[in-house]
C-alpha cells in the first residue's frame, strides 16, 4: 500500500544545508499499522509530509496505493487523509460548521453533508460541543476533531502526526481505539510518535528512525525479542542454598539469597528452573520476570531516550 524507497529531504537554512530525512526507505501492508517511532527532529514529521503529497523530496521514489508520489500527487489526495501536529482550523468556527465545511469541499450534498457530520460528531463524543467555537474546546476535543476530519471521506490511507502529544488519558484512549478499529476495517495507518507506550499498544510494525533514516524495524515483540533480555530474579528462602544453585546454575548472579538468571524465554524457562530446584529441595521465597521493553530497545540501539509514557 505505501512503498517508500531512499527517499529524502534538504532544506537551506542561511548558508548551511540541513539534511532532515536521509534514504528512508520502508513499505506498509494494506490494513496495517506502522509506526515511525523517535525524538524530536528524528525526521518522522518530514516523512509524513513528503508521503502526504505536502512537501516535495529531494530526492528517492514512493508509491501509495500504487500511485507515484511526484506523477499522481492528486490521485494520493483522493485516498487519504491526514491529521497533523497543527491544523490551522478558524477558532472562531464551531466543530460543526468545520466538519460541514469539509464534508461540502469533499462534493457531499447539504443533506449528506449535514448526515456525516452528525455521524461524526457523536463517534468522537463531540455531540455535546458541536455548536460551540473551536477556541473553546480542549486539546482533546481538537485532535478529536482532527480525526473526524480526516475521515469525512474514508480512506484508503491515513497519516498521524503524533496525533495523541499532550493529550489526557482518555483522549488518548478514545483515539487509540479509533485506530485499531480503522486498522480492522483495512485502512493503512502511518502513525508517528515519540510514545513508547503508543507504540507498543498500536504498531504491527516499528521502525525506529535515527537521523533521518530507519535504524531497525520489526513487530514489537520481534524487536524485543531480537535486541533485548530476558532475566529471571529468585529469592532463596535460604541463602546458605546460594551456591548450590549456583552449581546448577554457572552463569546465575548471586547477591546473598537473591539469585538473577539470564534466560532466551521467561515463559518456557521459569516453570522449568522452578521445578529443578524443587527436584533439589531448594526453597524460594519469590520469583519474578523481567523482559524487554521498548524503551531498552530503543537505548540499546540510538543512545538517545523519547518518551516512555505521556505525561498527560
Amino acid at each position: 500500500m505505501i512503498v517508500a524507497e531512499k527517499l529524502s529531504k534538504t532544506f537551506t537554512v542561511g548558508k548551511q544545508t540541513v539534511e532532515a530525512v536521509s534514504s528512508i526507505s520502508f513499505s506498509i501492508q494494506k490494513g496495517e499499522i506502522y509506526c515511525l517511532l523517535g525524538s524530536n527532529g528524528a525526521g518522522k514529521s518530514t516523512t509524513v509530509l513528503m508521503l502526504s503529497t505536502l512537501l516535495r523530496p529531494s530526492g528517492g521514489t514512493a508509491k501509495i496505493a500504487g500511485y507515484d508520489l511526484l506523477q499522481n500527487a492528486n490521485a494520493i489526495r483522493s485516498i487519504m487523509g491526514i491529521v497533523n501536529q497543527e491544523t490551522g482550523l478558524d477558532p472562531l468556527l464551531t466543530g460543526k460548521n468545520i466538519v460541514t465545511l469539509h464534508a461540502k469541499l469533499w462534493g457531499y450534498s447539504r443533506k449528506e453533508a449535514k448526515k456525516r457530520t452528525n455521524e461524526l460528531l457523536e463517534r468522537y463524543h463531540l455531540l455535546e460541543a458541536a455548536d460551540r467555537p473551536l477556541k473553546t474546546y480542549s486539546g482533546g476535543m481538537r485532535r478529536r476533531l482532527d480525526l473526524a476530519l480526516a475521515l469525512v471521506r474514508t480512506p484508503k490511507v491515513l497519516f498521524l502526526d503524533e496525533p495523541t502529544t499532550g493529550l489526557d488519558p482518555v483522549s488518548r484512549r478514545i483515539i487509540w481505539e479509533e485506530v485499531k478499529m480503522l486498522r480492522d476495517q483495512g485502512v493503512t495507518v502511518l502513525l508517528t510518535t515519540q510514545y513508547l507506550d503508543e507504540a507498543d499498544v498500536l504498531a504491527d510494525r516499528i521502525g525506529i528512525v535515527m537521523n533521518g533514516t530507519i535504524a531497525i524495524e520489526n513487530t514489537p515483540s520481534a524487536l524485543k525479542k531480537q535486541y533485548g533480555q530476558e532475566y529471571i530474579t529468585i529469592l532463596l528462602d535460604n541463602a546458605g542454598q546460594a551456591k548450590q544453585v549456583a552449581q546448577l546454575y554457572p552463569d546465575a548472579v548471586i547477591d546473598q539469597a537473591e539469585v538473577k538468571l539470564k534466560v532466551a524465554d521467561c515463559t518456557n524457562e521459569a516453570p522449568q528452573i522452578l521445578s529443578v530446584l524443587h527436584e533439589q529441595h531448594i526453597k524460594i521465597t519469590s520469583i519474578s520476570i523481567t523482559q524487554p521493553t521498548l524503551e531498552d530497545i530503543y537505548l540499546s540501539t540510538t543512545g538517545y531516550q523519547v518518551r516512555g509514557e505521556s505525561n498527560a
